[in-house]
């Protein structure tokens, strides 16, 4: 879990920096409002990664070292287990996210607004990026509840997303449209709700000690 932390770490901080090195280097592409605007969607978007192998990472990490075995004979039931490791998971998550929140909301407040327009990333909805990064991390949690490696449950829930975006036009789900992006959002909350329910059954079923 250790490097999951890390990687969430340094992917929210990612854009922070890419847009502090170009004001330095070339100045302000946009006005510090929606730079700074800019880089919290984007650091939300990259979040999604994060919320992958936190899911993916969150019950097949000791499986894939053999520590599993060895907390299956520990008093803790497996349910315990289970809701202590999606706190940690999910905690991380809510961190990278309400910093992101935070930061958007400090540029806006001690800015002016600008005349011109950000970028579309700045302008999508926060709520959709967070339903978004609860689908992924259910798919990965349901994957690793019963997969032995944790790159390929982060791959899936990765896979699963842009699956999403492709066909959404197949059903004409216009993504400039805020109402549209809602009812999308529902759907993948929906899904990943779903996931962590199934992935934490699956896991109350498995018996570590017979595999």
């Amino acid at each position: 879990m250790t490097y999951v932390i890390c990687l969430a770490l340094a992917l929210m901080a990612m854009p922070y920096l890419v847009s502090v090195i170009t004001w330095l280097v070339k100045g302000a592409p946009y006005p510090l409002r929606d730079s700074w605007s800019l880089s919290a969607a984007a650091s939300s978007g990259l979040s999604l990664v994060s919320a992958a192998f936190a899911g993916g990472s969150a019950l097949s990490g000791e499986r894939n070292d053999g520590s599993a075995r060895f907390l299956a004979y520990l008093p803790p039931t497996r349910f315990a287990i289970a809701l202590s490791k999606f706190i940690v998971a999910a905690g991380l998550l809510v961190c990278v996210w309400s910093g992101n929140l935070l930061a958007a909301g400090v540029a806006v407040s001690l800015t002016p607004a600008s005349n011109g327009s950000a970028p579309v990333i700045a302008q999508v909805p926060h709520p959709a990026l967070i339903a978004a990064g609860l689908m992924v991390f259910g798919v990965s949690w349901f994957f690793s509840s019963f997969m032995p490696t944790t790159g390929l449950p982060a791959f899936i829930a990765i896979l699963v997303q842009m699956i999403v975006i492709l066909i959404a036009p197949v059903f004409a789900i216009d993504l400039n449209s805020r109402q549209a992006i809602a009812g999308l959002a529902g759907a993948e909350a929906c899904i990943g709700i779903t996931g962590i329910i199934g992935g934490t059954l699956v896991f109350l079923w498995y018996n570590e000690l017979n595999s």
